[in-house]
């Protein structure tokens, strides 16, 4: 059975050192899991299956389970000496150009509800525009959706602040839609560790609410 949103594709960067977080964020145990694992699982829920994982610190650890979900990825052997923008430029470069749109998560973004990123989709295939960002309570959050068109400007783009940079050039064109959602997970990542105790503590409260 094809996935509903088979033409799109799900670039994931988990290559980081996590730092500050001082213990290795993507495989932190979460659920049955761990935390790279819910945020694939939550695209693949959501019917998107073309999923790229950007890989850096410790990726032979990470490699054997991107294998077992079937899903491909990209090393970044540089990752302890370039930003996250590399990791993403590489993570495009994978892309096959007949992408319908590419949606961008941090590794460490495990929450989202599968139904709010079809919600971003769906929008980003009504409103005109080649960016389309995720908001709640008016704040941006994450996937955002974009165009090939933009994944190109985004592989040669050498200026200031990263994807928000070139998200800023879109904007001033107005070419940047924002989609509100009802899910606050798409502002959390999980850089400190009293985020991811606040992270395991809304997991266990949806896991009684049913709602993962």
């Amino acid at each position: 059975m094809k996935a509903r949103y088979q033409d799109y594709t799900a670039l994931i960067v988990a290559a980081g050192c996590s730092r500050r977080m001082k213990k290795f964020k993507p495989l932190l145990p979460l659920g049955d899991g761990c935390i790279l694992q819910s945020v694939i699982e939550n695209f693949l829920k959501a019917g998107v299956n073309r999923i790229i994982v950007v890989v850096g610190y410790r990726r032979h650890e990470v490699i054997p389970l991107l294998k077992k979900l079937k899903v491909r990825y990209v090393e970044n052997r540089d990752y302890d000496e370039t930003d996250m923008l590399e990791s993403i430029r590489l993570g495009l470069e994978a892309v096959k150009p007949d992408t319908a749109g590419i949606l961008f998560c941090p590794g460490d973004v495990p929450l989202i509800f599968p139904k709010t990123i079809q919600q971003v989709i769906d929008a980003y295939e009504k409103q005109p525009g080649k960016i389309l960002v995720p908001t709640c309570r008016g704040e941006a959050g994450h996937p955002p959706i974009f165009s090939w068109e933009v994944a190109q400007q985004i592989i040669h783009h050498r200026g200031e602040n990263g994807l928000r940079g070139i998200i800023g050039e879109y904007e001033s064109r107005r070419e940047v839609g924002y989609l509100e959602v009802d899910d606050e997970e798409i502002l959390q990542d999980t850089d400190l560790p009293r985020d991811y105790e606040r992270l395991l503590k809304a997991y266990e409260q949806r896991r009684k609410e049913g709602s993962l």
